[in-house]
């Protein structure tokens, strides 16, 4: 791939820079040792996970072809695992998220914090309504009366899921 499209810069919210920096930290040690370069092509956020799209770059190798490779492979296994980390972060506020949100076809990788302060100024609706359990006492629900928001189980609840 040749072309970039980090012109548009990092395409994500603010709590996932935290993430990315953690990655590039790693990014510049290996590359101290090895002499690798890791090169962004795009950085942005898809259905709701960080999405990290790269490239290693050996202009002056300090290794053999074989050992290079390994370390393309350990590259990626980072790029991976950070890809995964971001799951259980919120990509607004960097706080620790256990659920992903739908609102019709769209994903939202947000707290439930941030969700709801997303959906109060874009879609101008509160999604803390107050309705009538069983015994006649009223508590505050999170959601839409009309039903478009939903919780989607995190890949970790539908990995336990699978196993029982």
């Amino acid at each position: 791939m040749n072309q970039s499209c980090m012109y548009f810069g990092i395409e994500t919210g603010d709590g996932w820079y935290n993430l990315i920096d953690e990655l590039c930290e790693k990014f510049i040690t290996i590359e101290k040792l090895t002499g690798i370069q890791v090169v962004f092509r795009q950085i942005k956020e898809k259905n709701a996970e960080l999405a990290i799209h790269h490239e290693e770059h050996c202009p002056k190798p300090l290794m053999g072809e074989e050992d290079a490779r390994c370390w393309f492979d350990i590259i990626s296994e980072l790029v991976d695992y950070t890809e995964y980390k971001s799951n259980y972060v919120c990509e607004e506020c960097g706080e620790r998220r256990n659920k992903t949100h739908a609102r019709g076809s769209w994903l939202y990788a947000l707290c439930n914090i941030c969700y709801k302060a997303f959906v109060k100024e874009r879609f101008g609706e509160d999604l803390i309504t107050e309705e009538e359990d069983s015994d006649g006492e009223k508590r505050q629900v999170f959601g839409s009366k009309d039903g478009a928001d939903s919780e989607v189980q995190s890949k970790e609840d539908e990995t336990q899921e699978g196993s029982s």
